[in-house]
């Protein structure tokens, strides 16, 4: 990649630049920082693995970390609006679910005023934000506002757009971007296969100017070995992911909704993990039940929270569990220790240190942990809870995946999980385990252009046809 599209892309004031999957729009970010003599950067994205992978290739190009700052549009509007709570008008600084839709119009609150205006500008010279095609309205009112006072370069792919909401939908490119910011071009060089798979780059840019014009194609025609067309059936995505687990590099297995992603998961023997969303609201739930209930409860809570992450616990404790619903005393010849963990629970209901060493001693019934993240998440929060530095099972929950929205997480090698997940991530192997499920373009696309190296494409039908909304006219200017 050339400077020159970098350097463009550093010296443009307020300007869009549209960037398909896989061209190399980290890189450009990156190497745009990297050419600035002065200053700091702002460096929006939308996904805690966008800022890790970020993050990584400013490391990668040297970049002093001093010239840049790296977050999620929420944690960094969030933090804003917190920092001067009288006039954000926050009232709940642990947002969840659709409350973060106001997070946005607090931080515009905190903007107009004169002072914090001076801040920000003195702060930063100039603000990236990537992935644009997944900012919402209300997001973008919160750019429009910073636009206002820095020069704000917006990247994206509006093929890619995936994340709206139904109360606050994504953002339109024709009304919301035309008309404040300027086209400085679009990204022209498929650089994720120049070096591991020319001739899938290529077929992957043929794709997509079928998925543009609603025209079909045959993966039957794709490139031998580089694409895999097989019959999708109820056992195809584990021989699929079984088959790959040989392979050398990362693999990633994609399906729609997380219950298939998890069921598909705890079918394979540990080879893969399944991916948790960064809100995580199986923690967060799981968290909140803890906080609601008495110890016996809690009892069930713990066996039940073990249940979703590693395959026949549930099963294995199911008299144990019985035991507990029915105020009876529980038995188990086969997992004695667990039992005694859960009555210590039971007869101490106020030293909440004894819900840690039972819910570890789950580990002992469980056969392979296919929910990783979740897991070890859960025994953070049984950890650090009675520390005494958090009100609530849920305060503690929200802490720990706030700190994972800001940092980053590290990603396993081999993953079952979603678009929505992995957008912005590359994998060297894809697996789509269900292409007929993703019925949608901007879905199908994402999930086909995860891979560097190889895809394998499960469907009813080797000819797949997707079409835009009618209205959709942006990406044919």
């Amino acid at each position: 990649m050339s400077d020159e599209i970098a350097l463009k892309l550093a010296t443009a004031e307020n300007a869009f630049l549209i960037a398909p999957a896989g061209y190399g729009k980290t890189e450009l970010i990156a190497r745009a920082v990297a050419l600035q003599d002065q200053g700091k950067t702002l460096l929006l994205t939308h996904t805690h693995a966008g800022v890790r992978s970020m993050r990584e290739r400013l490391n990668r190009l040297g970049v002093s970390s001093t010239k840049y700052r790296v977050e999620t549009i929420a944690s960094w509007a969030l933090k804003l609006a917190v920092s001067y709570p009288k006039l954000s008008g926050i009232v709940n600084d642990q947002p969840a679910g659709d409350e973060w839709k106001e997070v946005y119009q607090f931080a515009q609150n905190a903007l107009q005023n004169q002072n914090i205006k001076t801040i920000v500008k003195k702060s930063y010279d100039g603000i990236y934000v990537d992935e644009y095609q997944d900012c919402t309205k209300s997001q973008h009112g919160l750019v429009i506002t910073l636009a206002d006072l820095l020069p704000v370069k917006i990247l994206g792919d509006p093929l890619q757009g995936i994340f709206g909401f139904d109360d606050d939908p994504l953002i339109d490119w024709d009304t919301d971007i035309f008309p404040n910011f300027k086209n400085i071009g679009q990204l022209k060089e498929p650089w994720r296969w120049k070096e591991t798979n020319p001739e899938l780059g290529n077929w992957l840019e043929t794709v997509r100017n079928c998925l543009l014009t609603g025209q079909e194609f045959d993966l039957r025609e794709a490139p031998n070995g580089s694409v895999t067309w097989k019959q999708y059936d109820q056992n195809a995505g584990r021989n699929a992911c079984f088959h790959a687990s040989s392979f050398d590099g990362s693999i990633v297995a994609i399906q729609k909704w997380p219950n298939q992603a998890h069921a598909l998961a705890s079918q394979l023997r540990g080879l893969y993990t399944s991916m948790e969303e960064i809100e995580c609201r199986d923690l967060l739930a799981w968290a909140q039940k803890l906080d609601r209930v008495g110890a016996r409860e809690r009892c069930l809570i713990l066996i039940d929270g073990a249940g979703k992450c590693w395959t026949r616990l549930k099963s294995e404790l199911n008299s144990i569990r019985k035991g507990f619903e029915e105020d009876k005393v529980p038995r188990s010849l086969k997992y004695p220790e667990i039992v005694d963990a859960l009555k210590s629970i039971k007869q101490n209901p106020d030293d909440l240190s004894f819900l840690l060493p039972a819910f570890v001693k789950c580990e002992k019934a469980g056969d392979v942990l296919f929910r990783k993240e979740l897991w070890y998440e859960m025994k953070r929060v049984l950890e650090i809870f009675p520390q005494g530095n958090f009100k609530s099972f849920e305060d503690v929950a929200w802490h720990i995946r706030n700190q994972a929205r800001k940092q980053g997480r590290k990603i396993d090698r081999r993953l079952v999980s979603r678009t929505l997940l992995v957008k912005g991530l590359e994998f060297d192997h894809v697996i789509v385990v269900n292409a007929d499920d993703l019925d949608d373009p901007k879905n199908l696309y994402v999930a086909l252009t995860r891979c560097k190296q190889s895809l394998t494409i499960l469907s009813r039908s080797p000819i797949i046809k997707r079409s835009l909304p009618e209205n959709h006219h942006t990406l044919d200017r």
